[in-house]
């Protein structure tokens, strides 16, 4: 979840990013990433408000808002980013954890 003041500074949201792991162990990443794509709107009448235009691909464009907020996340707060990175550096101890949690 991204707050108000990560939507005025980030430039690049995680959506929805999904990792799997092969059979035989090998770690696909699929990061779906928004950037700004403007200015962040804030409201002075309501402060928790906001609304951060955002590009996806080459000619999606959408808006990311405080009621969205809940779906995304930062670069450095993606978990299945950080998950991936480690698959990828520590592979049979985080590996093991991976099917744990894709199994239950």
């Amino acid at each position: 979840m991204i707050t108000k003041e990560q939507a005025l500074t980030e430039r690049y949201f995680h959506v929805g990013c999904t990792a799997s792991v092969g059979p035989r162990g090998g770690v696909a990443h699929h990061p779906i990433v928004w950037r700004r794509n403007g200015v962040t709107q804030t409201w002075k009448t309501r402060p928790d408000h906001f609304r951060v235009p955002v590009k996806y691909g080459i000619k999606y464009t959408g808006q990311l808002t405080h009621h969205e907020a809940y779906l995304a996340c930062t670069e450095a707060e993606c978990e299945v980013c950080r998950l991936v990175y480690a698959l990828r550096n520590e592979p049979e101890t985080l590996r093991r954890r991976l099917a744990s949690l894709t199994a239950s």
